[in-house]
């Protein structure tokens, strides 16, 4: 209902769906940048407020450019596969041995980019000349340049690219991903210890904090395991009656 599906996979095919569930992480997302405004604004007001947050409002909220391409031509988005609604070429191209995403954003990079792959005489082609062009020819201009991004490996052409200063990256799988260097430096895979499954992978987390570094303290709870303690914990906030007190209803 947000229109996400509408916009999302190749032109002309069936509607894809995306593997991270946009409306779902994204709500929860919004609901922790709503509760702590809140918390903020009780601290100035003594205030609390209610906080009301929605799949479907977050779906809408994460589609910044499909709405604005919507208000700015008066037509509804269509699948673009990999490419960017606001750039060409930016999306995903074939090597030799798999896929890499390329970067050019601007005149700039664009210019630099063909220096890279030996293909100046690009720029001179009236429907590659400016963005605004590209991205109306953007199926054409990757139809050109496949035959030479054919030529080389992906990490090639990811090391010349990034050697000149055109964004560029290889498409990883997940055991790649997590297996990275900078998926490694940046601490994103941690391994917790449990005691009966042994030591476990977990994700590590994503928004690092220098003044209280986070750290994972338990590791998930056992069947039963903090029954008693949280028993306890309500019978003394007379949300639960203590031991050998009966209960009146």
């Amino acid at each position: 209902m947000s229109g996400i599906l509408s916009a999302t996979g190749l032109p002309g095919r069936e509607p894809v769906k995306n593997a991270i569930p946009v409306g779902d992480l994204g709500a929860g997302l919004f609901a922790v940048y709503g509760i702590l405004s809140a918390l903020i604004g009780r601290e100035k007001s003594g205030v609390g407020q209610y906080i009301d947050a929605s799949l479907l409002e977050a779906a809408l909220g994460l589609s910044i450019w499909e709405t604005t391409e919507l208000w700015g031509t008066g037509r509804s988005p269509e699948p673009i596969g990999t490419a960017n609604r606001m750039s060409a070429p930016y999306q995903a191209v074939k090597a030799q041995d798999g896929y890499l995403v390329i970067g050019a954003a601007n005149q700039k990079l664009w210019l630099t980019f063909l220096e890279v792959l030996g293909r100046p005489e690009l720029n001179d082609d009236p429907r590659f000349c400016s963005n605004s062009i590209r991205v109306t020819h953007r199926d054409t201009l990757i139809e050109v340049l496949a035959p030479t991004f054919a030529t080389r490996t992906v990490h090639e052409w990811v090391d010349a690219l990034l050697a000149a200063g055109v964004p560029a990256a290889p498409i990883y799988n997940y055991e790649q991903a997590l297996a990275s260097d900078h998926v490694a430096a940046r601490q994103m895979l941690m391994h917790v210890a449990h005691p009966v499954e042994g030591t476990f992978r977990s994700l590590g987390f994503p928004v690092k904090m220098r003044g209280t570094p986070q750290q994972v303290r338990y590791p998930p709870p056992l069947l039963g395991e903090h029954s008693d303690a949280i028993r306890q914990e309500l019978a003394e906030k007379g949300l639960l009656p203590a031991a050998g007190q009966s209960v009146t209803r």
